[in-house]
């Protein structure tokens, strides 16, 4: 009898006062599926992490909804239970930026893929926030028009995403994804419905609402693309970069950390063997590559991997690599380095055999003194894919303290509740204590 009126209840108690993703179920079950604790707690952790496996972050509930317009009031109600939450398009990023905070939810979108509008003459369209670049592709080309972003996660990444953590091709030295996305419209901490220029939300990974549309403007396919490949030595093409910059139709240089170079060639199809006729004069002999390369990381497809995007002068890159090439011997670290000599990036793919967590120790000890080593040569980390949870700690020697206090108070203005960023993009501690916090380790 104790025993039966115990189980009683406990029951009665759950019921009257329900957990919060219990909450949300009840309430928005008519409006979208879930995945829970409950129902499916293996599948939950799916969604604890992108494409990036050094971070993740189980989340307390993935929502599913049916139609974009429910996404407000689930915002709201997320906003009444103090319920972090995180909007998840094609989950492809590179920094562990759809990783939910804690105790949060995740909001997906890379499901609504449909084409709102189109306009033929203009070259611009409207379209829902999973829709991918190889769709656009596949809807517009045979009217001549594409959209100029080029990623190996190109038919899996939903434009919402890559605008969210700024993404290109590493390959590419123009800004599509800022240049090519006129404006977007979200839903904020508030549950209002905005629309705002794409620049804002360009890499602010989510801090600001949930992405529903985006209004594109598409570019003219080429007439003509090559890709070429060039043997020389670093310092003689740098010596030669103002030259190569002459030829408006080189899109691309790119070094890849030995004496090989690729260059994409595109425009008119006298513009492109003007240029072709031109570099062979000043590089020397060449040789052709597929024209649809693109520049894609050889990810491990086991070990952890962390990818560091950087933006520097062309007279300090050998000894900037030089630095990353010693500071990943000291580590033990694999690394692989590529550079866009004609916007001046550099990308830093560091993997290693180590588990997870030691891993992430050796990404802490490599990026401390990294750090310092871009400030001494006038460097910068930049957000090219995002910030992540990683990069936000390093954030302040480049952004300053007045800049992200600026921006705090931009996103405490869509999201006064800091739904959106709790624990995230900001970083939490400076450059100094996190030395200290590797140190003691």
């Amino acid at each position: 009898m104790g025993i039966s009126n115990s189980i009683f209840l406990l029951g009665k108690t759950k019921n009257s006062n329900p957990s919060p993703y219990r909450k949300l179920i009840d309430e928005f079950i008519e409006q979208g599926t879930f995945i829970s604790p409950e129902n499916d707690p293996e599948f939950l952790t799916c969604y604890d992490r992108d494409s990036q496996n050094l971070f993740s972050m189980q989340p307390l509930l993935v929502f599913k909804p049916h139609s974009l317009s429910s996404i407000s009031t689930f915002i709201l109600s997320c906003k009444k239970l103090n319920i972090p939450v995180t909007s998840r398009c094609g989950g492809t990023g590179l920094v562990g930026g759809a990783a939910p905070s804690q105790g949060g939810v995740v909001i997906l979108t890379g499901h609504f893929r449909r084409i709102l509008h189109y306009d033929v003459t203009k070259g611009e369209a409207i379209i829902e926030p999973g829709v991918t670049v190889h769709q656009l592709r596949n809807e517009f080309e045979s009217d001549n028009w594409h959209f100029p972003l080029e990623m190996a996660s190109g038919g899996s990444a939903g434009l919402a995403g890559c605008l969210s953590s700024h993404a290109q091709g590493y390959h590419q030295s123009e800004d599509p994804i800022a240049k090519n996305i006129l404006n977007v419209t979200f839903f904020d901490g508030h549950g209002d419905e905005l629309k705002s220029p794409g620049y804002l939300l360009c890499g602010s990974e989510g801090i600001f609402g949930v992405i529903t549309k985006l209004h594109i403007k598409l570019e003219a396919i080429p007439e003509k693309r090559v890709v070429i490949q060039v043997s020389s030595e670093l310092q003689s093409i740098i010596d030669k970069i103002d030259q190569i910059k002459c030829c408006s139709s080189i899109k691309s240089l790119v070094w890849n950390g030995a004496d090989n170079f690729i260059l994409v060639i595109e425009g008119e199809h006298w513009r492109v063997e003007g240029s072709l006729d031109y570099l062979q004069k000043i590089l020397g002999p060449y040789v052709y590559k597929e024209k649809d390369w693109i520049l894609n990381f050889d990810f491990p497809a086991k070990n952890p991997f962390f990818t560091i995007c950087n933006a520097l002068n062309l007279e300090n890159i050998s000894k900037l690599t030089g630095k990353a090439t010693f500071f990943c011997s000291e580590l033990n670290l694999t690394c692989k380095m590529y550079s866009n000599l004609l916007n001046g990036s550099l990308y830093i793919l560091l993997s290693s055999e180590n588990n997870t967590y030691e891993f992430s120790q050796k990404i802490d000890k490599f990026l401390i003194h990294w750090v310092e080593i871009l400030e001494k040569y006038n460097a910068y980390l930049v957000s090219q894919h995002g910030v992540g949870p990683y990069l936000r700690h390093y954030i302040p020697p480049f952004s300053g303290e007045e800049d992200l206090r600026f921006l705090k108070k931009v996103c405490s203005s869509y999201d006064s509740e800091n739904l959106f960023a709790k624990n995230r993009f900001f970083p939490s501690v400076g450059k100094s204590i996190e030395k200290v916090l590797i140190d003691e380790k």
